[in-house]
């Protein structure tokens, strides 16, 4: 993979934050999944792993998929879960042992995990792809120059700017198929990559957080105008409708017709005005959005919040 290629790269391997990965990827490999993965294929290994297993099989690079993949993916994770249950035991200082392993076997869980990793990345071409962790390598390959450049969507997944951990992975799967969240994301994306290749980590959080505030900022302006605004029109045309409706009475006693057609004519125009401006607004707020790439970020983060439980 040429290193332009990579650094416009879509799709990642992802190593344990796999909801804030799916924000920002089209395809993820999930590796040492976190329990809400686990729960999400509910404890099956293999479940999942094919596209007709629903939005988790959806999740999987396409051009992957097979029985083989789903094989070695399924042992990469076992090995991995074998890890967590080693360091959990560690942790509450229970006895060093594991049902169904030797105790030659324990000692080497973590070697057997890194040795299936990195087989399983070279057997399916991984090497090259960005590595979705908070830190660390930005390649699947980990290569030993710990300098080389991150891809700027990788970056942007990094920043952790959206707090997926509480996430269901129903709104996720909604949030990746909203066609508004998509076609921002997709100007994210572009941006990123003409602006922010080459940068440091800092340079773009600072950047990026700037344009969020802008973006908020304006919007919450552009709300207020609109708001206004429509007030404004909708008192506008009930004065129309009362002209009409006067037009009406002077009509059943006797007025001449003029009065009426005036008094429609004037209505029907005033309605319509109201419509325009409507739509001026409408659009002016699009165009905001379109300016701003930092809109998808605010625009998925509402989302998660409309979506919170309201106190009661």
């Amino acid at each position: 993979m040429t290193n332009a290629a990579r650094l416009y790269f879509k799709n990642a391997v992802a190593i344990g934050d796999h909801k804030n990965a799916a924000l920002y990827f089209d395809a993820i490999v999930p590796v040492f999944r976190t329990t809400d993965f686990i729960d999400l294929v509910n404890g099956g290994f293999h479940k999942g792993l094919h596209p007709q297993d629903g939005f988790l099989g959806e999740l999987h690079p396409k051009e992957l998929i097979s029985e083989h993949y789903a094989d070695s993916i399924a042992e990469v994770n076992r090995r991995g879960y074998l890890v967590f249950v080693k360091l959990a035991i560690q942790h509450f200082g229970k006895e060093p042992r594991m049902k169904g392993l030797t105790s030659e076997e324990l000692d080497r869980v973590e070697q057997d995990f890194v040795e299936a990793y990195f087989s399983f990345i070279h057997d399916f071409g991984l090497t090259d792809w960005p590595l979705a962790t908070e830190a660390g390598p930005a390649t699947a390959g980990m290569p030993e120059d710990e300098l080389q450049e991150a891809s700027p969507i990788l970056t942007l997944s990094r920043l952790q700017l959206i707090d997926a951990s509480n996430v269901s992975w129903e709104h996720i799967a909604e949030l990746r198929k909203d066609p508004i969240a998509c076609e921002r994301l997709l100007r994210l994306r572009l941006f990123a990559y003409e602006n922010y290749s080459g940068k440091s980590k800092a340079f773009v959080e600072d950047n990026l957080l700037c344009r969020v505030s802008e973006y908020e900022a304006s919007s919450k302006e552009w709300g207020l105008e609109t708001v206004q605004g429509t007030l404004s029109l909708v008192l506008n045309s009930k004065l129309a409708a009362g002209a009409l409706a006067g037009s009406f009475v002077s009509a059943l006693f006797g007025q001449p017709v003029t009065a009426l057609v005036a008094g429609a004519t004037g209505a029907a125009l005033e309605i319509t005005g109201v419509a325009l401006e409507l739509q001026k607004r409408r659009l002016g707020f699009q165009s905001l959005a379109r300016e701003n790439p930092a809109s998808y970020i605010s625009y998925v983060k509402k989302s998660i919040d409309d979506a919170k439980p309201q106190a009661s």
